[in-house]
């Protein structure tokens, strides 16, 4: 900072009286004095910082703290800063003067963690003092298959280790009550902690999926087959009891998220996911959260918070919940919280997700400290040429969803019409324009990544209002036609190749699907924007109404989240009235099938007439489908229409029969079906 050199000496060769500045981090003699003296009750997870009588003394017991410790000195003092994908920032100076000063800092929560790409460094992580699960976990999340295959004997293929359903067993699931599963977790922990003693934690959970076992052992412990709590606490403790110098970990989620009734061992952490409850309003305000953190609390000393802070079907969201965050945050504290991770957009990068880093790093060790300051302090050290544009954008944003708002973290632009609009974005991505110029290093590069998410967020909006106003599409006559204004747009995206959802979808691939499904329907489609009946979907991802949900202009992707209604093992019943659809020759569909979602294909279709009485007449236009059940994508389904004298045409879709979920899940097939063509 200032091209001073330090000399390091021996503790012993100085005199407790020199006047000369002493710098002493960790646990030297000279620490032990100051603490004795001045705060011998110190905590084990407190961080004291000192000067006096020239003396500069850091201590933390723990690592991670006296980093830390060293880095919020800089930053505090002398406006050292270490913003997401920069260096370290100390800004030069002659000289450096202190006042005295001590300071004794814990940390909120004892485990904390922001999942956005900055994780990955380790000199950003000690300088906000935060933690990453590879450097404690040896076995993270859904992972059991992993201290199994450790294990010498049997390298996890035992059939005794597995869920009992149907009198049969199933490799997708454990029986918890085994006793061989106990025995080769056992083998198999002491071989991965033998190789790495570092890694201390171990995570007991389910597979992602809703089986529980039904052997008789696993019902009477877990009182059927709904929740496999019980089950799975009875072997954690039993771990626990095996291993008194490791920490087992669990997941409040899905078949493990009703509490248990078992009281869990001193070492065994219970982390409760918040994926169920809606985001951008206080968990505080939901009452079953609430009484489901209270339940764990009885039952369990520490208890870890997985919360989920972006929209993974979008990362180019702003998904603006910081201000909910910092409530949450408190919320965590005030029910004694221990730990929390922020699952975010993991590796990858996600619109303003360096400032949610950040500010997160801030809120874990004091989630009091003032979200305004913070945001405006971000903005002036990460965007230097635009940072004042940036905040600006982002705090309107944030003004309109005000904390009431619920946000879906498997949302589509639907619902982020209630804070995002096409002008503003317009007015930013121009405003930024004459501004990248002046941008140098790493500035100019986070800004390529900004206009890149604000041009998808752009092309979303304009998709998901189809044919309305100011949507993709616009009518010359009878004919439709993609936006030419939207072409370039298209042109700019796909030079940025970037993955900007959960399932690593690319942009290049999203700028394909625009070309696949959008840019053909342009020609004549006798069916735009009229109104048809269908039966009420279970799920309406169109943001319409049923009578317009396939008629909208709004084609999906291959994100059933987006532009689908779906129907949970019902047929599609589309209605199609003469007086409209009388030149109709041929009906087009577009299905999306999705095995990891439980969408297929319909299996057969059929016709009916309506006459003008009311009666109802089977045609003998009935077809079979049998498409790939192993493809991941969209189908289109072209059916011959014939109107005559009839008032209506029916067409009934089915569904696919139940033994096509090969998963082992409770779930039925459903069908999701986005846009109608007629020609």
């Amino acid at each position: 900072m200032t091209g001073a050199r330090l000399a390091i000496k021996k503790e012993t060769t100085l005199m407790p009286a020199d006047t000369t500045l002493q710098i002493f981090i960790g646990n030297t003699v000279r620490v032990k004095q100051y603490l004795l003296n001045e705060h011998s009750t110190l905590k084990s997870n407190e961080l004291y910082t000192s000067f006096q009588r020239n003396n500069l003394v850091f201590y933390a017991p723990e690592n991670v703290h006296l980093l830390y410790g060293v880095c919020r000195f800089f930053e505090q003092q002398f406006g050292a800063s270490y913003i997401d994908g920069e260096e370290l920032n100390v800004p030069q100076q002659q000289e450096a003067r202190l006042k005295e000063f001590t300071e004794v800092l814990a940390p909120t929560f004892a485990y904390r963690q922001a999942y956005f790409p900055a994780s990955r460094d380790y000199n950003y992580m000690n300088f906000h003092g935060l933690q990453q699960f590879e450097e404690i976990w040896s076995v993270w999340g859904h992972k059991l298959d992993k201290i199994l295959a450790a294990d010498p004997k049997n390298g996890g293929t035992s059939e005794q280790l597995f869920a009992l359903r149907n009198a049969k067993r199933n490799h997708l699931q454990y029986c918890f009550s085994s006793e061989a599963l106990y025995q080769s977790l056992s083998r198999g922990i002491e071989i991965l902690y033998a190789r790495n003693e570092d890694l201390t934690h171990f995570n007991i959970a389910p597979n992602d999926n809703g089986i529980v076992c039904g052997c008789e052992q696993c019902i009477s412990q877990n009182q059927g087959t709904q929740h496999a709590s019980n089950s799975v606490a009875r072997l954690l403790n039993r771990l626990a009891k095996r291993f008194p110098n490791l920490t087992f970990t669990t997941l409040a989620y899905y078949t493990t998220l009703h509490p248990t009734s078992v009281p869990l061992a001193n070492n065994v952490v219970v982390m409760l996911s918040t994926i169920d409850e809606a985001k951008g309003v206080p968990l505080s305000a939901s009452t079953g959260f609430t009484n489901t953190l209270k339940a764990w609390n009885a039952v369990c000393k520490r208890i870890y918070i997985w919360d989920y802070c972006v929209q993974y079907t979008n990362f180019n969201d702003p998904f603006p919940n910081l201000p909910v965050l910092q409530q949450d945050l408190q919320y965590f504290k005030k029910m004694k919280v221990q730990g929390v991770f922020e699952h975010g957009s993991e590796d990858y990068y996600s619109l303003f997700g360096d400032l949610k880093s950040y500010v997160l790093a801030k809120w874990f060790w004091n989630p009091d400290l003032n979200y305004d300051s913070l945001k405006k302090t971000f903005f002036q050290q990460a965007y230097p040429k635009c940072g004042a544009e940036l905040l600006e954008f982002l705090t309107k944003v944030e003004a309109k969803q005000s904390g009431k708002i619920k946000l879906d973290i498997y949302g589509n632009m639907r619902h982020s019409l209630a804070y995002l609009s096409m002008e503003e974005i317009q007015h930013l991505l121009a405003l930024l324009h004459e501004k990248q110029e002046l941008a140098t290093g790493w500035e100019k590069v986070k800004l390529k990544h900004i206009r890149a998410s604000l041009l998808y967020d752009l092309l979303e909006l304009k998709r998901m209002q189809g044919y309305a106003t100011n949507g993709c599409f616009k009518h010359l006559g009878r004919e439709v036609l993609m936006e030419e204004t939207l072409a370039p747009w298209l042109q700019e995206l796909a030079t940025t190749n970037r993955v900007y959802t959960e399932t690593k979808e690319t942009f290049a691939k999203y700028v394909e699907y625009w070309r696949s499904y959008i840019e053909p329907v342009s020609g004549l489609n006798i069916a735009a924007t009229k109104e048809i009946r269908i039966n009420k979907p279970d799920d309406n991802h169109t943001g319409t109404t049923p009578e317009k949900a396939l008629t909208d202009g709004v084609f999906g992707f291959h994100d059933y989240a987006a532009g689908y209604v779906v129907y949970d093992n019902r047929p599609l019943e589309i209605e199609l009235p003469s007086k409209d659809f009388k030149e109709g020759k041929l009906l087009k569909l577009n299905f999306l099938q999705s095995p990891r979602h439980h969408l297929f294909f319909p299996s057969s279709f059929y016709c009916i007439a309506i006459l003008e009485d009311g009666t109802e007449i089977e045609l003998i236009a009935r077809g079979i489908n049998q498409p790939d059940t192993e493809f991941t994508g969209k189908y289109e389904l072209e059916i011959p229409l014939e109107f005559k004298n009839y008032k209506a045409l029916k067409v009934v879709l089915m569904p696919a029969t139940r033994d096509i979920i090969t998963d082992g899940s409770n779930k039925n097939p459903g069908i999701a079906c986005d846009e109608l063509i007629i020609l």
